[in-house]
């Protein structure tokens, strides 16, 4: 019987390759995406080296949404199967509401929220065959918290909180044994975070360790948040894993004084 597949995208670093490296060690095998296919290359090979896995590579730029159409039929042709989505790709582009251009908008919905869409409706069909259907969408605590300057992230991000909850009534109706989970970390030591802060750094005591957002995405799909399934996980702060939005408001209001870094 062959392996169960993931799919990952954002893939080349941060926490996508995180979660991609910890799947695979999990004995999953793999389909990576992002934009940077070296890096990719390079994380294929030592994946491939470490665990033995397959580990299949695809060059796509979420933005161009056609070639996001054909991203998960070329998966299913190379594994004939899918079990796990995590739609995990971001981009972030600052500006005040204020001077927003329209571009910034278009770009962060097409990448956070109707590219996961469209990744989505062509899995469906295989997610519903796996022994178990996975989908989990990376939010953020800027839905709670926003970030002055990233109101198109922020806005997008709700989105996908929304797609998370529509695939979870529409498991639940058709009864297809489709699970969905949002996961929305806080500060995590990647790009994007430093990116978000500019000159600023970031508290002591904020920074949610690589680990912990691994471990949690691992548990979701083992099953074990399954009663939190179409809602949002939250980790605001190291140690805290809440699906309460009072609860992980406050915890990044203790850590940050004010906006949140994720």
């Amino acid at each position: 019987m062959s392996s169960p597949v993931a799919l990952v995208t954002g893939a080349s670093s941060g926490i996508g390759r995180a979660v991609a490296s910890m799947l695979c060690k999990e004995g999953l095998d793999l389909a990576i995406c992002a934009r940077r296919e070296d890096e990719l290359d390079e994380l294929a090979v030592q994946l491939r080296d470490l665990h033995g896995s397959n580990v299949m590579v695809r060059k796509v730029d979420l933005i161009d949404l056609n070639d996001v159409a054909a991203v998960v039929p070329e998966v299913l042709d190379h594994f004939g199967r899918l079990d796990v989505l995590i739609n995990n790709a971001g981009m972030l582009e600052k500006s005040l509401l204020s001077d927003m251009p329209m571009g910034f908008i278009q770009r962060a919905m097409a990448v956070h929220a109707i590219a996961p869409a469209i990744l989505v409706r062509e899995a469906w069909a295989a997610l519903t065959e796996a022994d178990r259907g996975v989908v989990i969408n990376v939010s953020s605590v800027s839905t709670l918290s926003p970030f002055p300057g990233l109101a198109a992230y922020g806005m997008s991000k709700h989105a996908i909180e929304g797609m998370t909850r529509s695939i979870h009534a529409e498991a639940m109706d058709t009864g297809n044994g489709v699970v969905s989970f949002s996961l929305a970390p806080g500060g995590v030591d990647t790009a994007a975070l430093r990116c978000a802060l500019g000159d600023a750094e970031a508290p002591g005591n904020a920074i949610v360790p690589m680990e912990e957002v691994t471990s949690l995405f691992l548990a979701c799909v083992r099953g074990e948040y399954d009663q939190d399934a179409g809602g949002v996980i939250y980790i605001p702060a190291p140690g805290v894993v809440t699906t309460d939005a009072d609860e992980a408001l406050a915890a990044l209001e203790a850590c940050w004084g004010g906006a949140s870094g994720g």
